[in-house]
């Protein structure tokens, strides 16, 4: 449904706009400048104010839209280019925003800011050719010479019988150290099968047999108890969920026996678990019972949160729930509620359904930001809301 132009009452939203801006009231400047836009959409300078508003709260992707729009409504106009160009600094679009402040010096060469401006950008965009530029050398291997070709003909074997000639004593630096007197100790005969050469593999051997031995003396825990305890308990704990216990784990593990690889516990994902409110008062009018209601409201993109929202809303009469939304609705909850309206007409198909939709939605309609809450929704929740208008008898459409 389009909206009558006017030009009054946009002038009038645009004057309000700017006293919010003045007063450092971002968005509720933003609000005043949208309501400007929809009485007079032809204006380039509600789109331009607009885009300045969005510039304090670093929305510069919805800055640099309306600037490109008011520049297909006049061409020259210096300030949609400046704050063109500082929407795209701030997004990364060094580029663009030159030209932007390249073409306002074509208009007027004399304006000093602009100049400091894009002589800071054209320095970053420098900085950062110069960081592309310095790539890391590329390391090559070294030269091969022919003369060790024939080196690395040798065969595996030669270099075993190599290894195994080699000398570990220390009988060559036991002559520069003072010798030390040591209580002769019986030696250990060694078992039939042992190794005893002093070559690499003898001594992986042995790094293993210690491996071995203590990974061992680390799986027995040691008993309070009596000796006679075989076995000892290791307790996994488990996370907790608000939704869902999971008992704990008891592996129970041999100490007499060797190593064994336990599987990976996992722990599956908590469901999302909603429940109605049981302390409010749903016929209260006060100040504060539409921040309850607010408080309960789910935000989660999931089909639970929808049917929770639909619930919280059916707890409430359509009279009552307008009232206490009436002075808190903003575009993100007014969301949530026509989602949440579209699935309850689907459950209710009933005429009194549809009735307590329409009575909630000609009550919401009647706030005073109610054209700027609607704006200000996504295309997916617009076309939402225009479908539950529909279905509940509603006629025209919601703006």
């Amino acid at each position: 449904m389009s909206v009558k132009v006017d030009i009054g009452k946009s002038d009038q939203s645009r004057t309000d706009g700017n006293t919010s801006f003045k007063k450092g009231r971002w968005s509720e400047a933003i609000g005043h400048y949208t309501n400007a836009i929809i009485y007079n959409p032809t204006n380039p300078v509600n789109y331009s104010n607009r885009a300045q508003a969005f510039l304090k709260i670093d929305k510069y992707q919805d800055a640099e839209r309306d600037c490109t729009t008011c520049l297909s409504l006049e061409r020259n106009n210096i300030k949609a280019l400046y704050r063109r160009g500082l929407a795209r600094k701030g997004l990364g679009k060094l580029d663009e925003a030159i030209e932007d402040l390249q073409q306002i010096l074509k208009i007027d060469k004399t304006n000093e800011t602009v100049k400091s401006e894009l002589e800071e950008l054209l320095d970053t965009q420098r900085n950062n050719e110069i960081k592309k530029s310095k790539s890391r050398r590329p390391i090559t291997p070294p030269p091969v010479n022919s003369t060790t070709s024939k080196s690395t003909e040798a065969s595996i074997e030669e270099i075993a019988d190599q290894t195994d000639s080699i000398d570990l004593s220390s009988s060559s630096s036991s002559s520069s150290k003072p010798k030390v007197n040591v209580p002769d100790t019986p030696k250990e005969q060694n078992p039939p099968n042992t190794i005893t050469s002093s070559s690499f593999a003898s001594l992986k051997q042995a790094r293993e047999g210690k491996k071995k031995a203590f990974v061992n003396s680390t799986n027995v825990s040691p008993s309070s108890g009596s000796s006679n305890d075989k076995s000892s308990t290791l307790f996994i704990p488990t996370p907790t969920s608000s939704s869902k216990s999971i008992p704990h784990t008891d592996v129970h593990l041999n100490s007499s026996s060797q190593p064994q690889n336990l599987p990976a516990v996992t722990y599956p994902l908590a469901e999302e678990t909603l429940s109605l409110p049981t302390d409010i008062d749903i016929n209260s009018t006060s100040p504060g019972a539409g921040l309850i209601f607010l408080r309960h409201l789910s935000s989660s993109p999931t089909t639970t949160s929808v049917k929770h929202n639909w619930q919280l809303i059916s707890l409430y009469s359509p009279e009552v729930l307008y009232r206490i939304l009436i002075n808190l609705l903003e575009p993100d909850n007014l969301g949530l509620i026509l989602i949440a309206l579209e699935y309850g007409l689907e459950l209710d198909q009933e005429q009194g359904g549809k009735e307590r939709v329409k009575g909630l939605l000609d009550g919401l309609k009647k706030s005073k930001r109610w054209k700027m809450n609607y704006s200000m929704l996504s295309h997916q929740e617009r076309t939402v809301g225009e479908k539950v208008w529909r279905e509940c008898g509603g006629e025209g459409g919601l703006m």
